[in-house]
């Protein structure tokens, strides 16, 4: 008899909050995609932050850093403002990734354009990068100290977290890449 040794483990809302913080802070757009469900209030739905509409009102941050009415409003303008300066870049990226591919699928692909477009491509991803890690700075300053703390805590966590699962995976994998 085969037995099955894997581990389902039951989702862990604090392992989502990387996600939520990115979709935060850079992805806004995935969010409003996605109206709310019925019975699925604003902030974080009951089936977590892919859930409903969890991600476009930054409901659990709202409550985890227990945001005031003009924090909030703050946010939200940090988030648009985000979200209308990188929408060009992807745009652009988009534009770059699918002349890349074309070329990298033509009979003879010239590898000086492909390298330039991967060096383009490279650029983008930096400076998309950079507006992601302004808009993070303008939010903390948006927050007291006390929330300030909580935030970092909360970021520390997750990295330590998405760091466990990445070692995980490598481990599952047999991987013996870069520790």
């Amino acid at each position: 008899m085969i037995r099955n040794t894997t581990r389902y483990r039951t989702p862990d809302v604090r392992a989502s909050l990387p996600f939520l913080l990115i979709a935060l802070l850079a992805l806004p757009m995935a969010a409003q995609a996605q109206p709310p469900g019925p019975g699925d209030g604003p902030g974080f739905g009951p089936r977590g932050p892919r859930g409903g509409g969890g991600l476009g009102d930054l409901g659990f941050l709202t409550r985890f850093l227990d945001l005031s009415e003009e924090q909030q409003e703050q946010a939200k303008a940090l988030r648009e403002t985000l979200r209308e300066d990188s929408e060009a870049l992807r745009q652009e990226s988009r534009a770059l990734r699918e002349e890349l591919s074309t070329e990298l699928n033509a009979e003879a692909p010239d590898p000086t354009r492909v390298g330039e477009l991967a060096i383009a491509l490279h650029g983008q991803r930096q400076e998309l990068h950079g507006l992601r890690e302004h808009a993070l700075a303008d939010f903390e300053a948006l927050l007291t100290q006390e929330q300030l703390e909580s935030f970092q805590q909360l970021r520390e966590t997750l990295q330590e977290r998405r760091q466990e699962r990445r070692q995980e995976r490598r481990e599952r994998r047999g991987h013996r890449g870069r520790p």
